[in-house]
């Protein structure tokens, strides 16, 4: 998305901005997206807060324009990160400025040479005062969130290189989309690996030798670690090495256990010949935490497919957009894909927020995932899945990718999902124990378990966008029956995209040179 139109919603559209007079060092200021306060419908002022505070500030390309040509061009190179970095990544001069910055307002800085996310810790009252505004504790919803009273500030060279900043202003953390159970028809029972292998097809090769998947998430691992080495026993699957990156220090507390269970356990189980499965674990669901543990995904580059059954509303969170949108850019100018769950409430986002889409899948440089809920085992016959998150975005304009989706896809935005299977009725080892769960959490990381076979036969795909729409539609299964708030229809729709693959031609379309 152009930069400036970005930069021009996130400050019109906060909800609560407070003017107050700037200080003399910050009176030659600009304003870039996340500065501007903005107060949670419903949320009660607790006061000046006193505890930590972690923000993420993430800088521009060096050439916005340039990049966004680049993208466009189905048919661009994969870069490496050094060839991202030396044309398109930030100046190393705009790194010194943000470094020297962070460094005198006494703010504890967390920052590779090259990427474009610095990780910035303080308490709260030092990290106010080095934007030049007061940070209080808000109580919402059940929730403590930290959150600037005022609009805040940057000295303006370092304004100039910033495309956002997330974790300052008062903000809902993200969330997941998973249900612990769903509604089902009478003869459709809950479903191993085994089982939805057999009712889809799956073939046994190619299985994703030599390939890794990638899962963003969040919490302490070491109950999904165990989890994942039961689930293999108990389905008789092949050992899958596990490894945790705990990006900002490994998490005091356990949450959302049965989310990466299901992450890795689904994502292995669809391509048991994968070498790793590798967890990048922000240090809690609050988006500045995350975009950490997103940027160092795309730094890294060792991992093509990323799963992130995760989002946020997409208005409700305008800064996170502006600070994780360069991070997805640079992850797509590589060659990476981010898989990322479409949403479990249909037409609305989470908590039924109306006229929005979840983020990350909302954004032009991932994949949405939507879900299909089977209804006939015997019969063979599937459907749309009423929760599956469906729509246009609010944000995002739609990718040169998207241009001949058809179908019921018009206008000019960003429409979700692009791809879906089954969302429902997954059984899980979760805590050591059974369980079985449904959502787009749950189609995603099978699709990044399709994805990593793709790659076994043909490393060099790239970004997968372009290809999703250029193959045969033949390789989809067309869901013409299902609604979440609009219906399912022949063609492309707004319930299940493209549709659900057929399993071998898909990927064999998709590895197709």
């Amino acid at each position: 998305m152009n930069s400036d139109i970005t930069r021009g919603l996130a400050v019109a559209a906060a909800l609560l901005t407070v003017v107050t007079t700037p200080s003399p060092a910050a009176a030659d200021s600009g304003r870039a997206p996340g500065l501007a306060a903005q107060a949670l419908p419903g949320s009660v002022d607790l006061g000046p807060a006193l505890g930590e505070q972690r923000v993420a500030l993430t800088l521009r390309s060096r050439d916005e324009a340039g990049l966004a040509r680049f993208l466009a061009d189905p048919h661009h190179p994969v870069l490496t990160p050094a060839g991202y970095q030396s044309r398109f990544g930030p100046s190393p001069a705009a790194e010194r400025q943000v470094s020297r910055w962070a460094d005198e307002a006494g703010l504890t800085v967390s920052h590779q040479p090259g990427s474009q996310v610095f990780a910035l810790r303080a308490p709260a009252p030092v990290m106010g005062r080095a934007f030049h505004t007061e940070v209080h504790r808000f109580r919402v919803s059940g929730l403590d969130v930290l959150g600037s009273t005022g609009p805040a500030e940057l000295p303006r060279a370092v304004d100039a290189v910033t495309a956002g900043v997330t974790g300052l202003a008062a903000g809902y953390p993200a969330r997941t989309a998973l249900q612990l159970t769903a509604a089902k028809p009478a003869d459709v029972h809950p479903m191993g690996p085994d089982e939805f292998a057999k009712f889809y097809g799956v073939p046994a090769e190619p299985s994703g030798k030599g390939q890794q998947i990638a899962v963003i998430g969040w919490t302490a691992m070491d109950g999904v670690v165990s989890d994942l080495a039961k689930f293999e026993d108990r389905y008789h699957l092949p050992k899958v090495r596990m490894t945790v990156d705990y990006v900002s220090g490994k998490p005091d507390a356990v949450n959302d256990q049965m989310e990466w269970d299901l992450d890795t356990q689904y994502s292995t189980a669809m391509a048991p010949g994968v070498d790793e499965v590798h967890v990048y674990a922000a240090r809690s669901n609050e988006n500045a935490d995350l975009t950490v543990a997103f940027g160092k995904w795309a730094d890294e580059d060792r991992y093509a497919q990323g799963s992130a059954s995760l989002g946020d509303c997409e208005s409700d969170a305008k800064s996170w957009v502006s600070t994780l949108e360069p991070v997805l850019q640079k992850a797509e100018a590589q060659g990476q894909t981010l898989l990322a769950a479409s949403g479990d409430d249909g037409t609305n986002c989470f908590n039924g927020v109306r006229g929005q889409r979840s983020y990350p899948a909302a954004s032009a440089h991932a994949i949405a995932v939507g879900g299909t809920t089977i209804t006939d085992i015997t019969g063979h016959k599937d459907t749309g899945w009423p929760g599956s998150g469906g729509g246009d975005s609010a944000l995002a304009a739609r990718p040169s990718w998207q241009a001949h989706a058809g179908g019921a896809l018009s206008g000019d935005r960003r429409g979700l999902p692009d791809l879906s299977f089954a969302a429902t009725n997954y059984k899980i080892i979760d805590n050591g124990g059974d369980n079985t769960l449904a959502g787009t959490s749950a189609s995603t990381p099978v699709i990044a378990g399709f994805l990593a076979r793709v790659h076994e036969k043909n490393p060099k795909l790239g970004f997968i966008g372009p290809k999703l729409y250029a193959i045969d539609r033949a390789a989809y299964h067309d869901i013409t029956t299902g609604n979440n708030g609009l219906a399912a229809g022949p063609g492309w729709d707004y319930v299940t995209g493209l549709g659900e693959p057929q399993v071998t031609s898909w990927l064999s379309a998709m590895a197709a040179g």
